[in-house]
């Protein structure tokens, strides 16, 4: 079968399915979370995609054995806020244990988020799970608080184990706010204390 390439035009994340815009002919087919081969991350409308045409009962087009066309440039800026996400997050924790064993920061702190950050990695793990599922999903807001509570290195780690959350640009913003506000909060309050 023949793989032809397009742009999905509209998707509906909270229902999975879009319609991908044939290049050239402006032919469009139905698209459906569950036709895509490889289950990496979540559509977005503008996403370059390959796929075979098929027809439903209605003798309608449906897009089946979906794939992403990555550009170069965008699959080197995901592995490297993946790196860098994951490499700020453990270097916070292990910061944050030197200075509890060095006496400069209680006890407290570092089990409080060693504990949320856990607690935000087992949600980003709920949340990838039920979006798979095309199930209720965690507002973005809940994985937001968490974040900026200091749950924001098992965010980093989740992002880049279940490949979940990190093409989306407002979400990742708000993210990086939410760690900047965290880290910069916790290191006021101790240098100035």
């Amino acid at each position: 079968m023949m793989r032809l390439q397009g742009k999905i035009t509209r998707w509906k994340e909270d229902q999975g399915y879009g319609f991908v815009e044939q290049n050239g002919t402006g032919q469009q087919a139905f698209v459906h979370i569950s036709a895509f081969a490889v289950r990496g991350r979540r559509p977005v409308e503008g996403d370059l995609i390959t796929y075979e045409v098929t027809r439903d009962k209605q003798n309608r087009l449906r897009a089946a054995q979906i794939r992403f066309v990555e550009a170069a440039d965008t699959q080197v800026a995901h592995t490297l806020h993946n790196t860098l996400a994951v490499a700020a997050g453990g270097g916070f924790l292990v910061a944050l244990a030197v200075l509890f064993f060095t006496g400069h920061v209680p006890f407290w702190l570092v089990v409080g988020d060693v504990l949320l950050s856990l607690l935000t990695f087992i949600v980003y793990g709920v949340d990838k799970s039920a979006a798979l599922r095309q199930m209720y999903r965690v507002p973005e807001n809940t994985l937001h608080l968490l974040a900026l509570l200091g749950g924001w290195p098992g965010a980093s780690l989740a992002q880049r184990l279940f490949r979940h959350k990190t093409r989306k640009t407002a979400f990742l913003v708000m993210f990086y706010l939410c760690l900047f506000v965290n880290t910069g909060v916790t290191g006021w309050y101790f240098l100035y204390r």
